[in-house]
């Protein structure tokens, strides 16, 4: 078991506390906010009009209260893609060169055509970096990047491979909206990691892509904000709006869109921590009752499967009086076997990079058309 930044002398929280005054900036959240997120969760965040039905309140009131979520809470409302059915496969490369190469390594990998996310690791000098490449050139970006410790001087590297995306950003189950207060329960959420119904986390069984190059311009254009307008999607795609909105039905039927993500930082800023655990598991039970305890967390942003290992990749969120909590429960859960390992890495939540992969970068023909880029990225 590792453990990253974990300092000496914090306190941990008790079970049940009330994080009172620490989380001002979350004290705007009631139950119309609450609702709106939930309505965008289920059916997504583009039909304003009957989420302002559903409310009955009206749509500039939840307009307006998304946007104050946006800033206030840095709310993000994304698309969760089935990628396998674009013939894509995510991977997280963690990587952590030495001082005097870390510049010449990191421009090495920013340099490659398929990152599309990148966080500097804190207290250390490493990075981990999100990719999402077509299962045709993965096992060649694959060499590319673990090839990387033989060109640098690197303390650590590793390539990971992840399946589809779950989890739909923080459960409101342990806040008030009525008083504006949180009240974890940090002995229920051990149980419910132990002991609940098993969620379904599979390897996607085929990569062939079932999608044409408008399907990819659409999808990519939702995929970090599932608000692009029909509007906004023709006009990049060169198509018209009824032809999106056809086309937008028809992904959906297919299992394409497998839902919508909700997710905000539902703690202030300067008293909480973004951090990606990295957990093992003796076998797919435990593996899968754990991710079900997980969706009733208040820290979940995300979390997805290694790909032919019994791993989980876990982003989440946390505030600091609450992280020696969570650090005890994985501890005691190792020791009683139902997690083998776990890592805890703390990401600087200010220092994101993020990139944007060009849709003809994706498609049938992306062998053919991308030998000499291939030929110049390895």
């Amino acid at each position: 078991m590792t453990q990253n930044n974990v300092p000496a002398s914090e306190a941990g929280s008790e079970s049940g506390r009330l994080f009172g005054e620490l989380h001002k900036p979350f004290y705007s959240l009631d139950e119309v906010d609450l609702r709106i997120i939930g309505e965008i969760r289920t059916n997504g965040p583009r039909n304003i009009t009957a989420i302002a039905q559903a409310l009955n309140v009206a749509p500039s009131t939840v307009l307006r209260r998304i946007d104050n979520l946006t800033v206030n809470l840095r709310l993000s409302i994304m698309t969760n893609l089935a990628y396998h059915k674009m013939g894509v496969k995510r991977a997280f490369l963690r990587i952590a060169p030495s001082r005097e190469d870390d510049r010449e390594a990191m421009d090495k990998v920013f340099s490659l055509s398929y990152w599309f996310q990148s966080y500097r690791v804190l207290g250390g000098n490493g990075h981990l970096v999100g990719f999402k490449i077509p299962d045709q050139l993965h096992s060649h970006y694959k060499a590319i990047l673990t090839g990387l410790g033989s060109l640098y001087s690197i303390n650590e590297l590793s390539f990971h491979t992840v399946g589809e995306i779950a989890g739909l950003g923080p459960s409101f189950r342990w806040y008030n909206p009525a008083e504006k207060k949180w009240s974890i329960q940090w002995n229920e959420i051990r149980g419910k990691l132990v002991g609940s119904d098993p969620f379904p986390l599979d390897d996607p069984e085929d990569y062939s892509s079932e999608v044409d190059q408008l399907d990819t311009i659409m999808l990519l254009a939702m995929e970090s904000n599932a608000r692009t307008s029909f509007s906004e999607m023709a006009r990049i795609a060169g198509v018209s709006i009824p032809t999106v909105s056809d086309r937008l039905k028809k992904l959906t039927e297919r299992g394409l869109i497998l839902g919508y993500a909700c997710n905000l930082l539902p703690f202030a800023p300067e008293e909480s921590r973004l951090l990606e655990l990295i957990v093992s598991f003796p076998g797919k039970d435990e593996m899968s009752r754990f991710a079900s305890g997980l969706l009733e967390t208040p820290f979940l942003l995300s979390f997805s499967k290694e790909v032919g290992k019994s791993v989980m990749f876990i982003r989440s969120y946390l505030p600091n009086n609450d992280f020696r909590s969570l650090s005890v429960l994985l501890s005691d859960l190792m020791k009683e076997g139902a997690i083998t390992d776990f890592k805890i890495i703390e990401l600087d939540v200010d220092g994101e990079r993020l990139s944007r992969i060009s849709p003809t970068l994706f498609g049938q023909d992306l062998r053919r058309n991308n030998e000499a880029k291939l030929d110049q990225e390895g």
